[in-house]
This record gives structure tokens, C-alpha cells and sequence, in this order.
């Protein structure tokens, strides 16, 4: 492991120093990009290059052919895994790993809104954590890496972050978690985070029940019960998340 961090490290020297976050990124995914300029690409947002025009061009191109990609690799995967399935238990099973809320997840945990390079008026309005936008970067990621290295390179980068971890995705209740689901509707929405409090306790030392509500912006807007804090804050984060996401709307 050593070995290989030494050689990432070697490359990455010899590439220009244009960003540095980007240089990070290449190390966080395991891939040092030949074309630099791909990469780059990879994380400019449309807003950027319409306040920036010699900055272009945007990443639409990059997403439109990852996006291609990621449903072929995706269709072969689920092909040689399934051999004895029919066409609508792979498509459905394609479905749930191509699908928006897989590519958020993915680009999440990767950290790619905090290398987009974005407008002015779509940075302000949160632009760096707004779910289409992190579904974009992914696929957009995913077409670079597919023409600076081919099909071959591509495939090892889903392998280590999306397939990897497939059944997460496979089985959508096992990846839900709802304090970070509720955190990001609402830096999306409302551009402030949700506030946690104990308002009741009870039951013996080693059998004690915690209340929690969450705030936003003062209101409550869930309550749950668990045997620990933690446990009580996240089934009140999904009450709050799923009475927002269903009716998209803030208590004045």
C-alpha cells in the first residue's frame, strides 16, 4: 500500500499544479488523469461557463456519456451475476444502481460538490450539495475517467465504489440514513441544519428511553423514541425527512 501511494504521489508531481483539490481527488479515487483537462471539465458547471465563457466548456457533454457508460457496465454486471434471470428482474435491479439517489450517495461520500466549480448565484444558493448537481458530477467523473483511460479503468473505478458496495444500494432500507438525509434536504431548501434536543428521558439506568425532537429554524418538525440518543435523533430525523420530502414544505 505504501508502495502504491508513493507512486500516486510521484505522478501527481509531475502533473501541473492548476487546482490542488483536484489533485486530491485524483488520489481519493485511485486514478491519475492523463488529460488533465478532462478532469477539469468533469467539474464545471454549466452557471460557471455562463458567467465564465473562455472557462468552458461545461461538464453536460461528460454526464450525458457517463451516463451512457454506467448503464452498459451496469447492464453487463447484473448479466454475469444473474445468469438465470429474466430481462425485468435485471432491469429492475439496473434500475436501483443507475438511479439519482445511488449517484448522490456515491458523490456524497466521495466529496465531489466541493470540487465544483460553479457560478456565482448557484454557489450562494447551494449549489455544492444540491442532489442533481452531485448526481451530474458523478456521471460526468465517470465519462472522463472513460476517455482518459478506457473501459478498463472504468470499470475498476465502479468496482471499488459502486459495486462494492452494491447490496446497500440493492436493498434501498439498508443505506437509508436519515440524520444525513434530513441534513441535506434542508441545506438544500433552507440553507441551515437541523438542531437536536432531549426532551424527556425515562426507565431504569440499563433500560432508559430518550425522546428527541428535531428543529429547524425553532419548530419541531419530528419526535422519536430509542434506546439511545443517537438511535432516538435518527428516528426523529426520519419522521421530520419524510413528512418534508412528501410535502416540500416549511412551517412559517
Amino acid at each position: 500500500m505504501k508502495l502504491i501511494l508513493r507512486i500516486f504521489k510521484f505522478f501527481l508531481k509531475k502533473q501541473p499544479k492548476k487546482n490542488l483539490s483536484l489533485d486530491e481527488l485524483q488520489f481519493k479515487i485511485g486514478y491519475v488523469f492523463s488529460d488533465q483537462s478532462l478532469l477539469n471539465q468533469a467539474f464545471t458547471h454549466p452557471s460557471f461557463v455562463a458567467e465564465h465563457p473562455g472557462e468552458g466548456p461545461s461538464n453536460q457533454r461528460l454526464e450525458f456519456l457517463g451516463d451512457g457508460i454506467l448503464g452498459q457496465i451496469v447492464s453487463e454486471y447484473f448479466f454475469h451475476r444473474y445468469e438465470d434471470k429474466d430481462e425485468g428482474f435485471l432491469s429492475q435491479k439496473r434500475s436501483l444502481l443507475v438511479r439519482d439517489s445511488t449517484l448522490v450517495d456515491l458523490s456524497s461520500k466521495l466529496g465531489l460538490g466541493s470540487y465544483l466549480k460553479l457560478g456565482v448565484g448557484e454557489a450562494r444558493s447551494g449549489g455544492n450539495s444540491r442532489h442533481s448537481n452531485l448526481a451530474d458530477a458523478f456521471e460526468a467523473l465517470l465519462g472522463a475517467i472513460y476517455l482518459d483511460g478506457g473501459l478498463v479503468a472504468t470499470k475498476d473505478f465502479l468496482d471499488r465504489f459502486l459495486f462494492a458496495n452494491g447490496d446497500q444500494y440493492l436493498n434501498p432500507e439498508i443505506r437509508k440514513d436519515y440524520k444525513s438525509l434530513l441534513q441535506e434536504y434542508v441545506q438544500q431548501h433552507q440553507n441551515m441544519q437541523p438542531f437536536y434536543r432531549i426532551v424527556s428521558e425515562y426507565g431504569p439506568p440499563h433500560e432508559k428511553i430518550f425522546c428527541v425532537e428535531v428543529l429547524i429554524e425553532k419548530r419541531v418538525y419530528g419526535k422519536g423514541n430509542g434506546r439511545s440518543k443517537k438511535i432516538a435523533e435518527k428516528n426523529a430525523a426520519k419522521i421530520a425527512y419524510e413528512a418534508l420530502s412528501k410535502n416540500h414544505t416549511f412551517s412559517n
